[in-house]
């Protein structure tokens, strides 16, 4: 295998490690994960190396798996999924999802700037707001904090408040000596006033204090003016992803 393709490996399996979910199982060398349906990242297939099945049985035995849990299949794919997968489910009807890019850039030991708040648990006040930001109202609540409460990886919930309320939130997580940013957010009303470069940063000194020597992160091909704002941190692209999903 290419340097390329283990470099992909190792941050795909980054990914995998510090963004949960409630249930995983491996299935003959591809990763089954579901959490209630909440986001797609916890609730699809990850198939890093060829399935030891034939190809068909081992989507027949993924499609069953979800459908045990009354959730749809989903399947995350990279460069690293064998060539005959996408094509077979494209078959089967599966549609393309827009593509989501990872991003990288090496860190050093740094002050967090002042104003950002780092817990190490979801506190109320954050959780009520990531909620409200993040997810579709009738969202199960329970499931959000299930997730993010059985974290293996040290995790940080970080944010910026003003006026009593949080601006701008985000997540960290450590794994190996890679830091992964998720979930960040600025508020409507608060955008352009240099808080997610603040958030930001606070996560990164948060990671090296931690042995993270390197930032991790994923932009959805949607959001231009997010790719722009980590670029010019000092982010550069590495690969992408993109799921196959059941047809609408």
């Amino acid at each position: 295998m290419t340097d390329r393709l283990e470099e992909i490996r190792r941050l795909e399996e980054i990914g995998l490690a510090t963004w949960p979910a409630l249930e995983i199982e491996r299935h003959h060398g591809w990763d089954l994960r579901a959490a209630a349906g909440v986001t797609k990242r916890s609730n699809s297939v990850s198939p890093l190396v060829p399935s030891t099945l034939p190809l068909d049985e081992a989507i027949d035995r993924c499609e069953r798996w979800y459908a045990e849990r009354g959730l749809p299949p989903s399947f995350r794919l990279t460069e690293l999924a064998e060539p005959a997968l996408e094509p077979a489910l494209a078959a089967r009807g599966y549609a393309l999802d827009p593509w989501v890019e990872v991003m990288t850039r090496p860190i050093a030991a740094a002050t967090p700037p002042p104003g950002v708040r780092l817990d190490d648990r979801p506190t109320d006040w954050w959780f009520e707001r990531f909620m409200e930001l993040r997810f579709e109202r009738g969202t199960p609540p329970e499931v959000v904090r299930g997730m993010l409460e059985q974290r293996t990886a040290p995790t940080v919930f970080a944010s910026i408040a003003d006026g009593g309320a949080i601006a701008a939130l985000g997540i960290g997580a450590v794994h190996d000596d890679h830091v992964a940013v998720y979930a960040m957010h600025t508020v409507d009303g608060n955008r352009r006033r240099g808080l997610g470069t603040r958030l930001l940063a606070g996560l990164l000194a948060w990671g090296a204090a931690r042995g993270a020597t390197s930032a991790f992160l994923q932009v959805h091909s949607e959001t231009p003016g997010a790719r722009a704002m980590y670029g010019s941190a000092g982010f550069e692209a590495v690969h992408r992803y993109w799921y196959r999903m059941p047809a609408p």
